[in-house]
């Protein structure tokens, strides 16, 4: 049973969530601030919730007629370290976005935290969007984060569990028969602001 990520073309039973969606969201949320200037903080490009993230996020651009400024476009690889690393480079720009959608919350986390040792305010500088809702274990989670949320533990992990479990009781391999794309929903903290 796959569970969160998965691999494309494996005939396997599979829960996950509407990460595309959840991008979208995140986005739609920011242009309903005004925000028209939108950067991307994701993942490492060769893991499929990162593209899935990628795909929502270009989909929630596009539906607003906005674009992504390849400047604006920055990689990490889901850790504090990678979020602090993008925070230098956005915070060096001239032209910087109003607002970044970063790909987790521990990259959002170390983004924000390294944002206000730099001097920047979020969100009053900044707006800050973070994509998973997970708890980080860190100093850099005492800091408020608007988030997507995706529901891992209590609506990933036990369908997955509860299928898999089900299958092997009745002796069954444990094929696909049921595919979940779990909704996400908006968990509203203070770290965006209009525009103006």
């Amino acid at each position: 049973v796959q569970a969160c990520e998965w691999i494309e073309g494996l005939h396997a039973p599979s829960v996950r969530a509407d990460n595309a969606g959840g991008a979208s969201l995140a986005v739609g949320h920011l242009v309903k601030l005004g925000h028209r200037h939108i950067g991307h903080l994701e993942g490492p490009p060769d893991n499929r919730l990162t593209q899935a993230r990628t795909e929502g996020l270009q989909a929630g651009l596009a539906a607003n007629d906005l674009a992504l400024d390849p400047q604006w476009s920055l990689t990490g690889d889901f850790s504090l370290e990678s979020g602090r690393a993008a925070a230098h480079r956005i915070a060096a720009m001239r032209d910087r976005p109003t607002a970044v959608i970063c790909d987790n919350d521990e990259m959002a986390c170390g983004f924000i935290a390294e944002l206000q040792r730099l001097g920047l305010t979020v969100p009053d500088d900044l707006s800050v969007v973070g994509v998973d809702d997970q708890r980080v274990h860190s100093p850099e989670r005492m800091v408020e984060i608007e988030c997507v949320e995706i529901p891992v533990e209590s609506r990933l992990a036990q369908p997955a569990h509860a299928g898999l479990v089900e299958a092997i009781a009745a002796g069954a391999d444990p094929t696909p028969s049921f595919e979940d794309a779990l909704q996400v929903q908006y968990v509203l903290d203070a770290v965006s602001r209009s525009a103006d």
